[in-house]
């Protein structure tokens, strides 16, 4: 099966606190349509959007991210597009920080964060599943934010058939100047994550500042399956970031496949084979004595 160029969008939002959920979610909706209404076939929309990513300890209202997800369902059915958003979600074992797949067609399916990270502890339970959602623009292997710090998270994924990494992050700033933002994720680990397994990936992020106290570094990112950047978001402005990438089977070839290959016999310039097992000895000095050993 051969790639497909699809276009995408991550939706760069400016933060909002969970008291303003209300007041800002027409406008949130909004983008999202916007970035549908566009030609994007697949939507990614930061973690916590929905109420907020700091929600603190009060119960969050069901009815809130129903209604929520109703009027998500409402902009894919109307224009076509696959969209994941980050959102509160009622699990299994408590409160999940989690990515809603929403198609045409409804709710595809979820993606729990499983690492959790920093205050996260306090009002949410860690996620256990790692399983693709297929949806009309492939086959999403979807993780959220800090998830990006294990790579065994990303590879399991693609191991079970993803073919394009979906990331709605929240990547605080440890900038040590406010004019060039940090976050080791997006200016390090996210193309990474897009190399090392040989597929797409498209994260969307946040810029602003949360409950006074929460400071995001913007930088959403589409990046393709070698790693080159696509296009990438400003670290202090609410925008779309639009790009297209081929969404299909990895470019790589996965360890496993590797493993399982008969591995070529080595051998020396000139000579016969290297026995199968070496011992190596690593010691700090030359040592005559170790040489003896």
């Amino acid at each position: 099966m051969s790639a497909r160029p699809t276009p995408v969008a991550a939706v760069q939002t400016r933060a909002h606190d969970r008291a303003g959920f209300v007041e800002r979610w027409p406008a949130l909706l909004a983008r999202i349509a916007a970035a549908a209404e566009a030609g994007a076939r697949l939507i990614v929309v930061p973690e916590g959007t929905v109420p907020a990513y700091v929600i603190g300890t009060e119960p969050v209202d069901p009815q809130q991210l129903e209604d929520a997800a109703r009027d998500v369902i409402a902009v894919a059915s109307r224009t076509g597009a696959t969209i994941v958003y980050g959102g509160a979600r009622a699990g299994e074992h408590g409160l999940a920080n989690s990515a809603y797949v929403v198609t045409p067609s409804g709710i595809a399916g979820f993606a729990d964060k499983c690492f959790l990270w920093h205050f996260d502890r306090r009002w949410f339970t860690a996620g256990t599943a790692l399983e693709p959602v297929d949806t009309p623009a492939g086959r999403l292997g979807v993780f959220i934010c800090a998830d990006g710090r294990i790579p065994t998270i990303a590879a399991a994924l693609v191991a079970k058939g993803a073919e394009v990494l979906v990331v709605p992050t929240a990547w605080v700033s440890s900038g040590r100047d406010s004019r060039a933002l940090e976050n080791l994720q997006a200016d390090l680990m996210i193309p990474v994550r897009a190399r090392e397994n040989g597929v797409p990936l498209v994260a969307a992020n946040k810029v602003g500042v949360e409950a006074r106290s929460v400071a995001y570094c913007g930088k959403s990112q589409i990046v393709a399956a070698d790693g080159s950047i696509v296009a990438v978001g400003s670290q202090d402005e609410e925008t779309i970031v639009y790009g297209r990438i081929a969404i299909g089977p990895p470019i790589l070839r996965r360890a496993q496949d590797l493993l399982a290959a008969e591995p070529p016999h080595v051998q020396r310039a000139a000579g016969p084979p290297l026995p199968a097992l070496q011992r190596v000895a690593i010691a700090t000095l030359a040592d005559a004595a170790l040489h003896e050993i």
